[in-house]
């Protein structure tokens, strides 16, 4: 990558930066006509500490049943960026940022699947949710599993 201004940036945020802006794509919404680039700003974002006082970021956007999109190891819910737009159409679309990625608290503890799946179980207990539809990308699908 030739680009400067990529320079001083981990490899983790190049590679959020680049699906963002539509540089590189994982997108499944490529195969969506009319798909939109980016989300809409989400109608809720907030953070929950979890039994073991750590701190989760999520975003919720759109309404109806809830879809609950879990990224890959060393990803963050951005890696659904360009996703969500189009699936908060029909759905309450969660996006979580799994302990120790993204936005959420970096612990030096707790990388398990089973305590990340419990962080989850969390958050959707928090939020009300239980007649969910999980959607987990690599990692994000043996977090659902577990």
């Amino acid at each position: 990558m030739d680009d400067r201004r990529y320079a001083r940036l981990g490899n983790r945020q190049v590679w959020e930066r680049l699906i963002c802006t539509g540089r590189a794509s994982i997108s499944l919404s490529a195969a969506v006509p009319g798909a939109a680039i980016a989300p809409d700003v989400p109608e809720h974002t907030g953070r929950r500490d979890d039994q073991t006082h750590i701190s989760i970021h999520y975003e919720v956007y759109g309404t109806g049943k809830p879809l609950v999109m879990i990224h890959s190891w060393d990803q963050s819910a951005k890696a659904f960026c360009n996703n969500v737009s189009v699936l908060a159409e029909k759905y309450q679309v969660i996006t979580i940022d799994l302990r120790g990625h993204g936005e959420s608290e970096k612990p030096a503890f707790g990388y398990r699947i089973s305590r990340l799946a419990m962080d989850v179980r969390q958050l959707m207990e928090h939020l009300d949710l239980w007649d969910v539809t999980m959607l987990g990308w690599s990692m994000g699908c043996s977090v659902t599993w577990s």
